[in-house]
């Protein structure tokens, strides 16, 4: 694996694994909404890194989410159940960020945490596989 690849793996781990703890910091003081924003980011940037790791580039959260399909899911790298885990944590990250009064408790925000764990975990494999991380 080239050198740039694996770095850019790194830093976006990195960024997911930082996302999920700030998610984590988020339920423990009650702000559930922020907690639901910054876990569907850790599995925004781990999936981006998945994607990087074989040469696909996408600007926007779409794009991303539609790529994450296309390159890994149809393929069979990534099982298809991690498609359906990143649109339901793009959706309520959308509520949670722009609904005036989201619909978001204790509950969604530690069961999203928790699929976004799930999510970077297995990403971090696939990545682990492919030879982007060590």
């Amino acid at each position: 694996m080239e050198e740039h690849i694996r770095a850019y793996a790194q830093l976006r781990l990195g960024h997911a694994r930082e996302e999920l703890e700030t998610a984590r910091e988020n339920i423990a003081h009650g702000r559930f909404r922020a907690a639901v924003s910054r876990a569907y980011y850790a599995v925004f940037y781990i999936a981006s890194a998945a994607l990087f790791s074989q040469s696909v580039q996408r600007a926007k959260h779409s794009g991303v989410e539609s790529a994450f399909s296309q390159y890994l899911v149809k393929p069979g790298y990534i099982e298809p159940e991690f498609s359906r885990l990143y649109q339901m944590a793009r959706r309520q990250r959308e509520e949670a960020d722009y609904a005036d009064e989201p619909d978001i408790d204790e509950t969604m925000a530690r069961q999203t945490l928790a699929e976004a764990e799930r999510f970077v975990d297995r990403l971090e494999r696939f990545l682990r596989e492919v030879g982007a991380l060590e």
